[in-house]
């Protein structure tokens, strides 16, 4: 498996063309850009570092840059679906909490949607088991 890394988000900006194209080049580049390179899938963690070990969640996402960042824009908004998360990140704040990507599921060229969904599933059970976490 890969090391981990902390996300960052310049990592995943696209670098297009300046806005001097026509008006509608512009939206295009920017889809054409999409359609060729899809978001990665992975499985990336949450860890509080103020409570240890024991406050480590492992997910997956087809699309982990943006899992991430939804994350942690529902935490700072005090809405996140996770009570117990929200609880720590009130009590501790953002400085004791890390976003680290742990896998990147590779693109395979051949293989269609659910073929993909079903290897993310597999790999985020490899890091579960791991990381001992939920």
């Amino acid at each position: 498996m890969e090391a981990s890394s902390v996300f960052s988000l310049s990592s995943v900006v696209p670098e297009v063309s300046a806005p001097t194209a026509p008006p509608g080049e512009r939206k295009r580049e920017l889809l054409r850009h999409y359609k060729d390179n899809p978001p990665d899938a992975g499985v990336y963690a949450i860890r509080c570092t103020a409570v240890g070990h024991a406050s480590v969640q492992v997910h997956g996402s087809m699309n982990v840059a943006g899992a991430i960042n939804r994350a942690r824009f529902q935490l700072r908004m005090r809405s996140h679906t996770d009570k117990q998360l929200q609880q720590l990140w009130q009590q501790h704040g953002e400085a004791a909490f890390r976003f680290e990507v742990l896998d990147v599921l590779k693109c395979r060229e051949d293989a269609i949607e659910a073929q993909r969904r079903d290897d993310l599933a597999a790999l985020l059970a490899l890091w579960r088991e791991e990381l001992g976490a939920a």
